[in-house]
C-alpha cells in the first residue's frame, strides 16, 4: 500500500520463496554456461545497474543460460537470467545494459508480485507454507512464460532506460539494439524477431523504439 519494503511481510516471504523455486526450474531447463569472462563481464555489468536499483536490500544476481533462442527473464527476488544468444546479438556494453535495465525493473517495480498479491490478500494473516508458495511459484511461471502486461512491458522499457542513464550508460542502448533487432527480419528460418519467444510478448518493437527516441 505504501511502497515501503517490510522485510518479513507476507509478500516478501512469497517474493524469496517463489523465486528460489523458480529459480532452480528454469536453471535445470536451461543450465548456467560455465565460468568465463563473457559471464563475469555480465555480472560485472548487472552489479553496476544494481548499484542504481531503488530496491537495494534484495541480492540481484545475473547469469548466462543455455538457450539457443534470444532470451530474457526476471525471476522475482532479484535473479536475472539472459541466454548467450541475446548477449552475443548485443554488439555493445550499452546494449546489453539496456536488456538487463529492462529486466531489473521488472523485479524494481514488483510487476510480478503485484499480480498475485491480490490473490493473497486475504491469506495475509497466515504463515506461508510449501503449498502457498508452490501455488504462487505456479501462478508467476505461467506469467513469466506468457508475458507482462504492455504497460509494464513499457514502463520496463523507459524505466529501464533512466537505470541504464544513472549507472553510466547510454540511455538509448535498448533502442539502438531493438532496433537493429527491428532491420534483421525476416530471419534466415522465416521467423520475424517479435515471433521468437523473447519478443511475441512484447509491444510491437517499433513502438517500443519510438517510446524510448522519445524519452531521449
Amino acid at each position: 500500500a505504501t511502497g515501503v519494503e517490510v522485510p518479513d511481510s507476507v509478500l516478501a516471504e512469497l517474493e524469496t520463496g517463489t523465486g528460489k523455486i523458480l529459480l532452480e526450474k528454469a536453471l535445470a531447463n536451461r543450465p548456467a554456461v560455465p565460468g568465463s569472462a563473457q559471464t563475469a563481464a555480465v555480472e560485472k555489468l548487472g552489479a553496476r545497474l544494481a548499484s542504481k536499483a531503488t530496491r537495494q536490500q534484495l541480492p540481484f544476481s545475473f547469469t548466462i543460460i543455455d538457450d539457443p533462442a534470444p532470451n530474457a527473464c526476471a525471476i522475482p527476488g532479484g535473479s536475472i537470467l539472459i541466454s548467450q544468444s541475446l548477449v552475443e546479438l548485443c554488439s555493445c556494453e550499452d546494449e546489453l545494459a539496456g536488456v538487463l535495465a529492462h529486466e531489473i525493473q521488472h523485479i524494481d517495480r514488483r510487476h510480478a508480485l503485484n499480480t498475485i498479491a491480490k490473490d493473497f490478500a486475504a491469506k495475509r494473516f497466515l504463515n506461508i507454507g510449501g503449498p502457498i508458495l508452490r501455488k504462487a511459484a505456479e501462478l508467476l511461471e505461467v506469467l513469466i512464460d506468457r508475458g507482462y502486461q504492455q504497460d509494464q512491458e513499457f514502463e520496463a522499457d523507459i524505466e529501464g532506460a533512466r537505470l541504464a542513464k544513472r549507472a553510466g550508460f547510454d540511455p538509448a542502448g535498448l533502442a539502438n539494439l531493438l532496433e537493429k533487432l527491428g532491420m534483421l527480419e525476416p530471419l534466415e528460418n522465416s521467423l520475424r524477431i517479435e515471433e521468437l519467444p523473447y519478443f511475441s510478448t512484447h509491444p510491437p518493437i517499433q513502438e517500443r523504439v519510438r517510446r524510448l527516441r522519445k524519452l531521449a
